[in-house]
Order: structure tokens, then C-alpha cells, then sequence
């Protein structure tokens, strides 16, 4: 900070009046649904955009040869946005470039359950006004504050906004960076100790520059930044934080800057004015360690740049990997939408957290303690070389599965069935599948575009006795009951006996499947006896006759009854007369 600081010391220059408010706080927030990539023509809005749209990856910003390029990806669905993500305070500082540069504009509004909103904002150069409008959120997080061009995304601990956005009233085709941070109910001096990660971008006419570094926070408020400027001069600044019950920070050295927390303690945001110039001044608390399953998952991305490239700005979402690659969509300031994906190693996250992109010009950033923002700070190599630039990174909610049905009856028989998955949020990944029983698989048969089918295949159930499982796809369950096999006879070896008139014991092989099945044997011959008259499964039947003592030959019969389908079976005996 003391680079620009001591270099761009406060003086207030002209502002563009209240009508920018319409512009800037009165404005239209939309998350633009889609599958951005991170890089954009940094340099369409200077007549480059044709070139840019021939070849994308020739373009500033985070392109490069290893990055693939194809306008035609769809919109997909944000996860789900509330009324309820609103309620509250919310402070809001902006910076811009192009034309209307040097320009900021910073406020405080409430938001009530309803969607309203009204409190004070200060236009750059301008005293404080009240300013009032109204919010409307859809469940894929569209939001709209009246009517503008302005489109925004809100992080997954939903405690940041961040918007890019044109002008069309003051100086039309600036380009605005918006952010706005929800407010605690409390703040003190505690919430300021400690190690920050600071990002500047300074915007002017005549002045563009970066800064970037480590602050050290005292308990007194006293800090000690160690930077570095696009130009690579070091720094060294130490100045005084104070912090207000309501959340309002200055510091000593700037009087004129004002800084706001957001509700979870570990994002700061200021403006303040230097000679002709104005400045975004970020800071991000650090945690104890972070490795890269902090980076994966979907973000939004905004940036704004400031100098030869400026008026510009990019937004989209960006889904990274845990190798570090990601694939994406983003929507530039000329209005070019762009699908992009970048090989393994493109982000990369150190201990500490900083965050390194290496595709294109590159960018250093740095990531909050809860690790739901990362802010970058780079200078551009193509294009327009020399121009700075600031990208905010929020994360994205994880993406949300629904199936078309909780579960599934199936027949006995080897079978399966076709179940649709749907998923809501940002370059959803086929859902995962996790069989908790060995007779039950499944695997995706098809994904694309956020929805799919999953196929659950059972085998054969060879018991008579029913069953029940279940197979995880993305963590929720899929129950599955399996009928079991009707009990059948298949038969008797062999089928009847002839038995001399002195009778004896004799046996029959009784048949059946499955074998878990019982039977029961019966006979309504009083010569006939079975000894073992109900089993299981396929056995042998043993049953004794008695002497013939009568002149005629006798005739009799076993029943064999399967009692759990009703199927039954008799075996013939006839024996010989005395």
C-alpha cells in the first residue's frame, strides 16, 4: 500500500453526479448461468475483437495454447438462491474504468424479507444519498435490483456479491467492478488481528497499477504490509486499522478511505480517491494451511481492468479439478461468450494460500480463511500489455442431485432399470455410484449438460425369499427390493412304485427349486407311513408300506405340497395282493 499510497495521496477528483447511482447501486444483479471459461479478449473493446474471436487463445487474460475454445456451450442451472440469502445489511464499494475512471461509488442498504432495500450510498466526489429498490431472486440464483445490465454472482457462504457491469447513463461504455459484503451483527478490533493477503487495483485516466502483499495485523490495530507493485517495487507500510461496532474500518494514513468486513470476518473491501485516481484496496484473512481440494469445485469469476486494455471486464464460472485443470464459460465485455478448458497444473494453490494461475499472462492471488473467495491481482502481456488487472474468485454452491424415482420393485430375474438423474449448479459431473449390496450394480449411461441416466442392474435372486437393498448415487440412496423365486416341483425319480405284497421301505428323489423352498408329504393310504413328513430344498423321501394281507392288490398315493406357491405333486404306490 505505501506505493500507491505515498504515490496517490487523497484528493478528491470530479465525480459523475447522482445519475451514475442508476448505474452503479441501483443496478440489475444476475448470475449469469452458464459454463464460463476464465479468459476473455482483454482487448475487444479497443477493436481487437474479431482477432480475438479467430483466435481466442492469442488473447490476454488467463488464454493460452493449452486451452480449448467453443462459444456454443449452453446455460446450465445455479444451485439453489433465496429471498432469505438477502435479508440483511449489506455495504457495497464499486471501482471503474474507461472513461468514467477515475470513479468509485460505496454504500450501506438493508435488505428486508420482501426483497426491498433502502439505505445511503456516496457517489464519487459526492456527498451521501439515500438510495432504495428492490431485490428479486430466482432458485437459480438470477437476482435483479430494478432494472440494469449488471450481473452478479454471490459466493456459497453467501456472505459476498460480486457484478461486472457497462455503463449506459454518465459516460456510457465504462466498465464497473461491483462488490458488495453482508454485514455482522457485531465487529471489534479482534476481528482485524491477524494475517491478511492484501489486492489494489488503482483507476484512472492517466494512472493504472496494481498492488499486492501480506498484512499483519497487531491487536491495536497497527499492521505492517509488505508489497510489491506491477512495476515489481517493493514496499514496506505500516499504518493504523480502527474498526466501528457496525463494521466500518479507516486507517490513519487514509482518511479518506473507507473499508467494510463482510459477515464472515475474513473479506475486506475499500475505496478511497488519490491524485486522479481511484482504488479497490481487497484483503482476504488467511487460514493456518490450505491444499487444493480447497480450490475444487465451481467459482465465479469477475474481473475488471485498469489502463490501455480498460474499459473491460470478464464473468463466468470456472470448474476446477483437483490436477488443477478446469473447464469453463465466460462472457467478456464485447458480449463474446467463450467455453474454455485449461490442462493440469493451470491452478495451483501453496500452504499458505496463493494462488497461482499459469495459463495466459498469469495471476497471483490469494484465498480467505473459509475459503469461499480468492482475489488475484496480474498484469497483462498481450493485447494491450501494461494493463492491470483484478479478478475476484467466489465459490460456487456444490452441485445438487435429484432422481426420478426413490426407488425401484424389481422381478426376481436378472434385470435393470433406468433411473434419470438430474443435477442443479454449475458443470456437474456425472454423480457418483456406491452399491451397498454385492447382487446389485449400477453404473451412468449417459451424462450431459447437468442430466443423465444411471442403470441398476440385479441378479438373479435364486431364494424364494424376497430382498432388499440399495446403491448411493452422489450420497443419496436408491432402494431396491428384489421379489424372490416362486417355489417350483421339478420333479419325482421316480414317479410311483410298485411294492410286493410283504411291503418294506422305500425312498423317491424329490425335486424342487429354489432350494430354500419347504414341502410337506401326506397320505390319506393307511398302509402307507412317512417318517419325515415336511422339509426343505430337493431331498429324498423315505415312506415304508405294510404286508398286503387282503386278497386284493391296494392302491395309494403320497401328496407332495409346496405350501408357499400352492404347486403339488402325488407318487403312485400300487402293491400286489395277498
Amino acid at each position: 500500500m505505501e506505493g500507491f499510497m505515498k504515490k496517490y495521496r487523497s484528493k478528491n477528483g470530479k465525480g459523475i453526479g447522482y445519475s451514475s447511482i442508476l448505474s452503479v447501486v441501483i443496478i440489475s444483479i444476475t448470475f449469469f448461468i452458464g459454463a464460463p471459461h476464465l479468459c476473455g479478449s482483454q482487448d475487444a473493446a479497443h477493436g481487437e475483437a474479431n482477432r480475438i474471436k479467430e483466435n481466442p487463445s492469442s488473447g490476454p487474460g488467463l488464454a493460452s495454447d493449452n486451452i480449448s475454445t467453443d462459444r456454443h456451450l449452453p446455460a446450465l442451472p445455479a444451485a439453489s438462491y433465496s429471498l432469505a440469502d438477502l435479508e440483511g445489511t449489506w455495504n457495497v464499494n464499486t471501482l471503474a474504468s474507461g472513461p468514467g475512471a477515475p470513479y468509485w461509488f460505496r454504500g450501506r442498504f438493508t435488505v428486508d424479507p420482501d426483497g426491498s432495500w433502502s439505505g445511503t450510498g456516496q457517489d464519487y466526489g459526492e456527498p451521501p444519498k439515500l438510495v432504495s429498490g428492490t431485490f428479486v431472486i430466482s432458485a437459480d440464483g438470477t437476482i435483479t435490483i430494478n432494472a440494469s445490465a449488471a450481473k452478479c454472482r454471490m459466493d456459497s457462504g453467501k456472505t459476498v456479491i460480486v457484478c461486472t457491469e457497462t455503463w449506459k447513463k454518465g459516460d456510457p461504455g465504462t466498465s464497473n467492478l461491483i462488490f458488495f459484503t453482508k454485514e455482522a451483527g457485531s465487529y471489534s478490533p479482534d476481528d482485524l488481528t491477524g494475517q491478511w493477503e492484501a489486492n489494489i487495483l488503482v483507476s484512472g485516466p492517466d494512472t493504472y497499477n496494481w498492488e499486492r502483499g501480506p498484512v499483519m495485523v497487531n491487536s491495536d490495530g497497527t499492521f505492517t504490509m509488505n508489497s510489491v507493485d506491477s512495476n515489481g517495487t517493493p514496499y514496506t507500510t505500516n499504518d493504523t486499522f480502527t474498526i466501528t461496532q457496525e463494521g466500518l474500518i479507516t486507517m490513519a494514513g487514509m482518511p479518506t478511505a473507507q473499508c467494510r468486513m463482510d459477515i464472515s470476518k475474513t473479506v475486506i473491501v475499500c475505496t478511497d480517491t488519490s491524485d486522479n485516481a481511484a482504488f479497490m484496496l481487497t484483503l482476504v484473512k488467511k487460514a493456518d494451511t490450505y491444499s487444493m481440494d480447497d480450490l475444487v469445485g465451481s467459482w465465479s469469476v469477475n474481473s475488471l481492468a485498469s489502463g490501455p486494455g480498460a474499459p473491460w471486464w470478464e464473468r463466468g464460472i470456472a470448474t476446477l479439478s483437483p490436477d488443477g485443470s478446469f473447464i469453463g464459460k465466460i462472457e467478456d465485455y464485447d458480449g463474446t461468450t467463450y467455453k474454455m478448458s485449461g490442462d493440469a497444473g493451470a491452478f495451483a494453490i501453496s500452504s499458505d494460500g496463493i494462488v497461482n494461475i499459469s495459463v495466459g499472462d498469469g495471476l497471483r492471488c490469494a484465498m480467505n480463511s473459509v475459503k469461499t473467495v480468492f482475489i488475484c491481482t496480474g498484469t497483462w502481456l498481450t493485447g494491450d500489455p501494461g494493463t492491470t488487472e483484478m479478478k475476484v474468485f467466489a465459490k460456487r454452491p456444490p452441485c445438487t442431485y435429484t432422481m426420478s424415482s426413490p426407488g425401484k420393485s424389481m422381478k426376481a430375474k436378472e434385470s435393470s432399470t433406468l433411473l434419470k438423474v438430474t443435477a442443479l449448479g454449475d458443470n456437474c459431473v456425472a454423480p457418483s455410484i456406491t452399491p451397498v449390496e454385492g447382487w446389485i450394480t449400477a453404473s451412468v449411461k449417459k451424462w450431459e449438460k447437468n442430466k443423465g441416466s444411471v442403470k441398476v442392474t440385479v441378479e438373479k435372486n435364486n431364494s424364494s425369499i424376497a430382498r432388499n437393498g440399495s446403491v448411493m448415487i452422489e450420497g443419496q440412496s436408491f432402494a431396491v427390493s428384489q421379489k424372490g423365486q416362486k417355489c417350483v416341483i421339478q420333479g419325482m425319480v421316480p414317479s410311483s412304485q410298485f411294492v410286493p405284497v410283504t411291503g418294506g421301505a422305500y425312498s423317491f428323489l424329490f425335486t424342487i427349486y429354489p432350494n430354500d423352498c419347504s414341502w410337506t408329504a401326506s397320505t390319506t393310504s393307511a398302509f402307507l407311513h412317512i417318517p419325515n413328513p415336511s422339509r426343505t430344498g430337493t431331498q429324498t423321501v423315505d415312506f415304508s408300506v405294510d404286508p398286503n394281507t387282503t386278497l386284493k392288490k391296494q392302491y395309494g398315493k403320497i401328496t407332495m405340497l409346496l405350501p408357499e406357491s400352492g404347486k403339488k405333486k402325488n407318487f403312485f404306490v400300487k402293491q400286489a395282493a395277498n
